[in-house]
């Protein structure tokens, strides 16, 4: 089981990487300089984020998401964007269920505006 959920979160930061581009975080984010579990800074992109993954196996019915949780990737966003990527597998082969993202409100609503054109 711990080889399937190592597996299955590598998974999900390999899809995320892929995604926002910047780089993947040494150890999932454990070293002090690298902290998150990646980041596409705000140098690179206007909108940098700092994620830090979590996924679920098909079994388990839930993500938590704590203040501590939240205050851990904000401080380490470093300026950036705090972004907590969730993900509910659907088969143990990888298939995914649901894709979702906890972003703050601040943040939303200034991605909506320049997707509308409005900055």
């Amino acid at each position: 089981l711990v080889s399937l959920t190592k597996k299955l979160a590598d998974k999900h930061e390999d899809d995320l990487q892929e995604w926002f581009g910047g780089h993947q975080s040494k150890s999932s984010g454990n070293q002090w300089a690298d902290q998150g579990d990646g980041r596409l800074g705000r140098y690179q992109n206007r909108f940098g984020w700092c994620w830090d993954a979590k996924c679920a196996l098909p079994q388990t019915k839930s993500i938590s998401v704590t203040r501590d949780m939240v205050d851990k990737i904000i401080h380490q966003s470093h300026g950036d964007r705090p972004l907590l990527p969730l993900r509910f597998y659907a088969t143990e082969r990888g298939a995914i269920a649901h894709d979702l993202a906890v972003i703050r409100i601040p943040d939303l609503i200034e991605v909506i505006e320049v997707a509308e054109g409005r900055l």
